[in-house]
């Protein structure tokens, strides 16, 4: 790589380059491409192997939703481009991370265990991450809470511990982006801190010269789903379905009340699905530049649970949610689960 490739871009860690330095010692760049795509598929084996195995049906069916969404939204292209490749296998790991805590710990020690994970993923986001796909680091762990809490949460409490988590995410992400800022500027003859400010004004399109691109959060919204062809067709197709899955177990909700818990987790990854779309209107002007080679991807999270929201249809058994491969000695100790939350925030 040449010196000074990156010297335009110093409000970044490009943490990266940590790996790929010594990396380009021993192979050159498509060895070093399909190294990356070979760990990220092995780690996305990992991730739907535990899920299969622990999971039973809903496991596997995340699973298909999850490597339908990754092909359809070239994750597996991105897996081959070397900075962006970061985005996605720190979202697979995290989930693997996740998975693994839901599934091992205590219950009173689980929501410090994935609050903690939170904040170390926002960390080597913004360390590894060149602000390409950034937020799918947030939101495939916080589906997979959802998807597979099993109701060791009740509902409010769950909503309250999928806001802390991506709150501890947003500070990971800000304190040690911002860290770069200042050592950058102490220790270098640039005021980064005041180029980092001016970039996000930039980015945001508050900046009135980022109107020169035309650009607007509703055009970057545009752009992003044009670049899908006819992906976005089966996008708005998952949201229908994922609407009327919707409709239909609010219907039921209504009918019988204790059936609103598999109502609210559909809600709840509805709400994730559409963190993308925020994105784009947050960062405008960055996703509609980026939207034809790197924004665009950032809906595979879109996919992924709009996927997921049919597949809680039809699991409420005598108003309990339940996974399939739960005993009944499982159901019965349900209500502890709660009281052991309680006793956490109580700490």
């Amino acid at each position: 790589m040449q010196e000074g490739a990156n010297t335009g871009y110093p409000r970044y860690w490009h943490g990266y380059l940590v790996l790929l330095k010594p990396l380009l010692i021993l192979f050159d760049i498509k060895e070093i491409r399909l190294l990356f795509q070979t760990a990220f598929f092995i780690s996305l084996a990992v991730l739907i192997g535990l899920w299969s195995c622990w999971h039973g049906r809903k496991g596997i069916a995340a699973s298909v939703a999850l490597v339908a969404s990754i092909i359809l939204l070239g994750g597996a292209d991105a897996t081959a481009t070397l900075p962006i490749f970061f985005s996605f296998i720190i979202a697979v790991l995290s989930m693997i991370a996740v998975t693994v805590l839901m599934k091992k710990s205590s219950k009173a020690e689980l929501a410090q265990n994935l609050i903690s994970i939170f904040l170390i993923t926002g960390a080597c986001t913004v360390y590894f991450d060149f602000f390409d796909n950034p937020i799918l680091t947030l939101c495939f762990p916080l589906s997979a809470i959802v998807v597979f809490s099993t109701d060791r949460f009740s509902m409010r409490k769950m909503l309250k511990l999928l806001v802390i988590c991506s709150l501890v995410w947003a500070v990971g992400y800000g304190c040690v982006w911002f860290a770069k800022w200042a050592l950058a500027t102490a220790f270098t003859d640039r005021n980064v801190i005041q180029e980092a400010v001016s970039q996000a004004a930039f980015r945001t399109g508050i900046d009135e010269s980022a109107q020169e691109y035309g650009s607007s959060p509703l055009l970057a919204i545009a752009e992003n789903l044009q670049v899908l062809g006819f992906v976005k067709w089966l996008l708005f197709v998952a949201f229908a379905i994922a609407a009327i899955a919707l409709v239909i177990e609010a219907c039921k909700a209504f009918r019988a009340p204790q059936a609103k818990p598999v109502l609210v987790k559909m809600l709840f990854l509805g709400a994730i699905s559409l963190i993308p779309f925020l994105w784009f209107l947050v960062v405008s002007n960055h996703s509609y530049i980026h939207a034809g080679i790197i924004s665009y991807r950032n809906m595979v999270v879109s996919f992924y649970c709009l996927l997921m929201i049919p597949a809680f249809l039809g699991n409420t058994i005598g108003g309990v949610h339940v996974q399939p491969h739960e005993s009944v000695r499982e159901l019965a100790n349900r209500e502890d689960d709660n009281e052991d939350f309680s006793r956490i925030e109580a700490k």
